[in-house]
């Protein structure tokens, strides 16, 4: 490239030449010496520029070593605090918690082993009662569990002794395992001390009006509960299921919007949950009341739903604030809810402000792939149960400082 620039340097110097000689009459020594100088300043002013530029590349290139030799110090300082704490490290006391935990799964799978072959022989108890039925004998019922039923004179009772009581559980976030919402569901404590979930009574009730009931004593607990929030400065939601029953009362549902129009965060953090099948039955006089409980700022989480072929920008304007998904169904048959990968399904959904809420995770194996697929919420027994809604929920942004026993 140099060789082609002073290639040219020489022809100017000799076209400045002949015009000096034919145009200036300059004479043939004169000519010459003027176009030698003409050349000799073209070459200078071309070093120059030559040497700014190698300049200003050796500065660009003591800058990216400064940052560099900074960046490694830096490192090295890193390095060196890990090397100091790995060095505290008491790698005995860890050892011995470590054989602590191997001991306590040994007599885990040694119980879990016990309840198979339990389950094994009454399963052929069963099998062998079912036999001796076909064969014209009478069939015994014993040791099969029926689906328990509750009487509206039982749940009166119940209501009226304060045995209508709210457990709780948390959705928290991956992978922190931070608290970021609760949800409150209603069980009945009959007088033998059983208790029914707020789904089976309510399905085996048939009686709107102790429905309605419950419901109340459920939204009167969690406006509790989200005050109370709100006071500690916390951004913690709640989730309550609502049903078709509350949603039918003007005067249920009018005090629910007086409760809800007193704080705009206050309604912003209460979230009715509602199954997929129900919201699909909703006729249009309880979807326009169900818009006023979202005109006051409140949600709608959509629970049990059997698909994720939604078309979430319509769901998203009719006030749906998350979608909840089965977890085991989700890690082993994601195909069931969406032609996306799993792992493309959440940020999908986020698209819309809809977040997704896994349920019932029952191990760490499905926290790991939930948490690999980019998982943001979760909730199931395996990571914290039910448990009483006025021991559970303290203001927290974590599990530890919310005192749950994991």
């Amino acid at each position: 490239m140099q060789i082609i620039v002073y290639f040219f340097i020489f022809l100017f110097g000799v076209a400045f030449s002949v015009t000096a000689y034919f145009a200036l009459t300059f004479t043939m020594v004169e000519a010459v010496l003027s176009g030698f100088i003409a050349a000799s300043w073209a070459v200078i002013i071309y070093e120059r520029s030559l040497r700014h530029r190698a300049e200003a590349r050796l500065e660009k290139g003591i800058e990216d070593l400064s940052a560099l030799l900074s960046t490694d110090a830096k490192a090295g300082q890193i390095l060196s605090k890990r090397v100091n704490v790995i060095s505290e490290e008491k790698a005995g006391d860890r050892l011995e918690v470590m054989e602590a935990d191997v001991s306590v799964l040994g007599t885990v799978v040694r119980q879990v082993a016990e309840a198979v072959a339990q389950l094994e022989e009454a399963q052929e108890k069963i099998a062998q009662q079912m036999k001796q039925g076909s064969s014209g004998e009478n069939f015994k019922t014993e040791g099969i569990i029926k689906e328990p039923s509750v009487s509206a004179s039982d749940v009166k009772k119940a209501i009226k002794d304060n045995r209508v009581n709210f457990y709780a559980q948390p959705i928290v976030s991956l992978p922190q395992r931070e608290v970021q919402a609760y949800d409150l569901k209603a069980y009945l404590e009959l007088e033998n001390k059983k208790t029914i979930e707020y789904n089976e009574f309510i399905r085996t009730l048939g009686n709107d009006a102790l429905v309605r009931e419950v419901d109340k004593i459920g939204f009167t607990q969690v406006i509790k509960f989200a005050k109370n929030n709100l006071e500690e400065k916390s951004l913690l939601n709640f989730y309550i299921p609502i049903s078709k029953a509350s949603l039918s009362n003007n005067s249920l549902l009018n005090w629910l919007v007086d409760q809800l129009e007193t704080s705009k965060a206050l309604a912003q953090s209460i979230k009715f949950v509602i199954e997929q099948v129900q919201l699909d039955s909703f006729n249009s006089l309880q979807k326009a009341k169900l818009a006023l409980l979202i005109d006051c700022g409140a949600g709608v989480s959509i629970a049990n739903t059997d698909t994720l072929r939604h078309d979430f920008a319509v769901l998203n304007k009719a006030g749906v604030s998350s979608i909840r998904v089965d977890g085991a169904t989700f890690v082993d048959n994601p195909e069931k809810y969406s032609d996306f990968h799993g792992a493309d399904v959440a940020d999908y959904i986020a698209r819309y402000n809809i977040d997704l809420i896994i349920c019932d995770v029952n191990s760490e194996e499905q926290v790991l792939i939930l948490l690999e697929d980019g998982i943001k919420l979760i909730k199931g027994d395996y990571i914290v149960p039910f448990s009483l809604a006025s021991s559970m929920i303290e203001v927290s942004d974590n599990l530890e400082q919310a005192k749950i026993a994991k």
